[in-house]
Order: C-alpha cells, then sequence, then structure tokens
C-alpha cells in the first residue's frame, strides 16, 4: 500500500505484515500517483513536478521538474495521469495540454500545446486517447473533446462538447462514456469516430459533479437526489438500482452479486 503520510513524507507499507517497507521524504505534497507496470509510482507533487518511485524500494527513478513562462503558470491543481505499457501520460503539466513520456526513462515522447487556462481530463483507452476539455470565457462555458493516437499524439477527432472535468470518462470496449454541463451522458465509439446522446438528464435529476462507475457491462451513477441508476449497455435500459442517503464512491462484485461503496 502507497499514502502520503504527510505533505513531505511518502510511504510504502507491506499488507501482508503491517511492516513499513519504506518513507521516502517528498518536496512537497502528492495530489496524484499512479503504479504502472506493477513497480514504478509516478506521482504529481505540488509545486514541483513528476516523480517516479521504485515501488519495492521507494527510490527515485527520475523527475520531472515544473516550470513556468507567460503562458502558464505553476499551481496546486492535481495533474491527471494516465498511462499503457510503454508510456505514461500526464495533463495540465508544463504549458501542455497532454504528453507522453517513456515510462521506464522518463523521456518525453511529445506533447499537445492548447489554451493554457483550460482545464482538463483524459483516459486511456488501448491505442487511443480520450481527452476533454473545457474553458470558461467571462459568463460563457466553452470546451471539446478529443480522441488521440496515444503513442504518438496525433490527432484523429475533436468535436465542440461541454465537457464535464470532474466526472472521469469511462471506456468499455470501443466505446467511451462521458457527461456534458448540459446533462448529457455521451457516447463515442472510438474506431468509427461517431458519438450519440444515450440519456439526456436535467437540473433536478443530473448526475453532475459525481463519478461514473462500469462494472462489466453496466454504468452506475448517481443523481443529485441520491438516487442509484444502472445503465445497461447492451440493451440501453435504465433503472434505478438503489436509493441512497449519501454519496456512492464506488462499486464492486463477489460471487455475482453487485455491491456499492457509500
Amino acid at each position: 500500500m502507497y499514502f502520503p503520510e504527510s505533505d513531505h513524507l511518502f510511504t510504502g507499507v507491506d499488507y501482508k505484515t503491517g511492516k513499513i517497507s519504506w518513507k521516502l521524504p517528498t518536496p512537497g505534497r502528492i495530489r496524484e500517483f499512479q503504479i504502472v507496470n506493477n513497480h514504478i509510482i509516478i506521482a504529481s507533487i505540488d509545486l514541483y513536478g513528476i516523480m517516479a518511485i521504485h515501488a519495492h524500494t521507494g527510490k527515485i527513478l527520475y523527475e520531472l521538474p515544473l516550470h513556468s513562462d507567460k503562458n502558464c503558470q505553476v499551481d496546486f491543481a492535481p495533474r491527471p495521469i494516465g498511462f499503457d505499457e510503454t508510456y505514461f501520460y500526464v495533463a495540465n503539466f508544463n504549458c501542455s495540454l497532454i504528453s507522453a513520456y517513456e515510462i521506464s526513462s522518463g523521456k518525453k515522447i511529445w506533447s499537445k500545446t492548447e489554451s493554457a487556462s483550460a482545464l482538463y481530463n483524459f483516459t486511456v483507452a488501448g491505442k487511443y486517447i480520450f481527452l476533454g476539455y473545457n474553458l470558461h470565457n467571462n459568463d460563457n462555458l466553452s470546451g471539446e473533446i478529443m480522441l488521440l493516437e496515444a503513442h504518438t499524439g496525433k490527432l484523429l477527432y475533436r468535436q465542440f462538447a461541454l465537457f464535464d472535468i470532474f466526472t472521469d470518462p469511462v471506456p468499455y470496449g470501443n466505446k467511451i462514456y462521458y457527461h456534458t454541463y448540459d446533462y448529457r451522458l455521451q457516447e463515442l465509439d472510438v474506431e468509427n469516430k461517431t458519438e450519440r446522446t444515450l440519456f439526456t438528464f436535467g437540473k433536478s435529476n443530473d448526475f453532475g459533479g459525481n463519478q461514473i462507475y462500469r462494472q462489466d457491462h453496466f454504468l452506475f451513477l448517481q443523481d443529485i437526489q441520491y438516487n442509484i441508476l444502472k445503465i445497461d449497455l447492451h440493451t440501453f435500459k435504465k433503472e434505478i438500482f438503489d436509493k441512497g442517503h449519501k454519496g456512492m464512491l464506488g462499486v464492486y462484485k463477489i460471487k455475482d452479486k453487485i455491491n456499492l461503496i457509500y
């Protein structure tokens, strides 16, 4: 198990024995991290940058410092991280929309730059990266979704969308499901580069700000009335699965029974 013990200490614990494996002093708070290739931790550190840590020993493998210029500023925002077998990808980092780095060395492979003031979120789906952003301009909200080739950064598809950056997009098969600020659940077919609206919600029954969780071929989401909605991705039927009074934090399955985490 790995966790930031404080703003300046990152800790690895052997969960079988409960003993501390290592402690690593850090130059700031780790706000986001992922374990890639089963043994490398890619961590985003406030006001510092990216650090690669060996998960078994706590040794620092390489560092990618933050820098600011006239086009962007260093901030406290967590930087979304995704990965595949070869590269890891990070958004909102060093004036880039999204960048790809080699996991083993930290070498930059490619990067794309768009509006420095926009906010981004993305997911890695096989050989693709699905990315969305939104941009506030006075009282107006605008945004786009993009589909990139993961290993080259080549732009394959882009479309206007009021993309909700706080709800993580969810891949399933060759489809990506995402939420928009105009109360829609969208489906993007990454192979055919087509999309459609699955459901349109409203102010009173939207799920904005909550996450979409997938279990098997079902999506689970919680609306603002605390209803847990279950959507079948084979039939696209929607039903109320549960009525809760707390926020849903996850979905898991044991012995063919689906359980919710509150």
